[in-house]
């Protein structure tokens, strides 16, 4: 009996299989091979074989071979009905691959099909933009100081979440690659306009369009700097900074002074605790905020008891 039993539960297995692996001749269509970013792309499909198929968009090359797992898709819908019509939105520039896939599963129903995505901004689609030209930014001048506001001004915007951000030099990284670095950012509203930025630190930055709420970029990075001085005189960022010891939270400490642009630090009492820290708390002030950068110090009890600091902050 437990070699029938065996024999009948390996029959079932290799029958559910099978059927697993069997797909009809489902079909999907586009009405065009070539889309702008702004636009609505509607996938056809019929001959679908059961309410849990799906169509799946992934970028040219990336399916897997028939039943292979392929979850590195960029979006998918349920293809419901035998047959009808799905609309994709929002899909960055590139070229993609459709598929129409069995029972929640990743076996191929019929062929794949192919088209690309351009930006709205020189394919001349709809959705708000002008049509006329790719978009860009400009920034009012190349440098500014502590205190000003910065104006961006842009042009050919095709999504009112288009958006703007401000980065440290060197850190908006490649197009479509996702990058939280910014420091701020503003949505591109209108076709054209401006929006402006303030309460930015010291430093040197580049601007950056990206298109529609994703991390695509829209033109070329635009640069600017904010040096340390005030526009007007009349005010100045002092830092102060208290019993700080002078380990890794104390570097975090440096790095917002030096970023928020601060002309002068105060240091008041117990920068170390232990002999030698003077040291490494001298060596960490100069390398961030440099050797020249006004500091001034007051020593607290346990800079008197574990530390020397008569050479703290000699000149260079």
């Amino acid at each position: 009996m437990k070699s029938n039993k065996l024999a009948i539960a390996l029959a079932f297995t290799t029958a559910s299989f099978c059927a697993a692996a069997v797909t009809n001749s489902g079909t999907l269509s586009t009405e065009k091979s070539s889309y702008s970013t702004a636009d609505l792309i509607a996938i056809s499909y019929k001959d679908s074989g059961a309410a849990n198929d799906w169509v799946g968009i992934y970028k040219t090359g990336s399916i897997n071979s028939s039943c292979k797992k392929s979850k590195n898709y960029i979006a998918w819908q349920y293809a419901e009905l035998a047959t009808g019509s799905l609309s994709f939105k929002d899909l960055p520039e590139g070229n993609y691959d459709a598929q129409l896939f069995a029972k929640n599963g990743y076996c191929h129903i019929g062929s794949k099909i192919s088209f690309s995505v351009t930006n709205a901004g020189t394919g001349g689609g709809t959705g708000g933009g002008t049509g006329g030209g790719a978009a860009s930014i400009t920034v009012g001048k190349p440098s500014y100081k502590v205190g000003e506001t910065v104006s961006v001004n842009y042009s050919n915007s095709a999504s009112s979440r288009d958006w703007i951000a401000v980065y440290p030099q060197g850190s908006i990284g490649k197009s479509c690659e996702q990058n939280s670095r910014y420091v701020a950012w503003k949505y591109a509203e209108n076709s054209s306009g401006s929006v402006s930025f303030s309460n930015l630190g010291a430093g040197n930055y580049q601007l950056q369009m990206f298109q529609n709420d994703g991390y695509c970029h829209l033109g070329s990075p635009v640069p600017f700097s904010i040096s340390a001085g005030s526009s007007t005189g009349g005010f100045a960022r002092v830092a102060f900074v208290g019993d700080s010891g002078y380990g890794s939270n104390f570097q975090s400490v440096l790095n917002l002074i030096k970023a928020e642009g601060a002309g002068m630090t105060m240091f008041v009492g117990d920068t170390a605790y232990g002999s030698g820290g003077d040291d490494d708390w001298d060596n960490k002030v100069r390398s961030t905020l440099g050797s020249s950068d006004p500091v001034l110090l007051a020593v607290g009890n346990h800079d008197v008891d574990d530390s020397n600091f008569s050479d703290v902050r000699a000149p260079p």
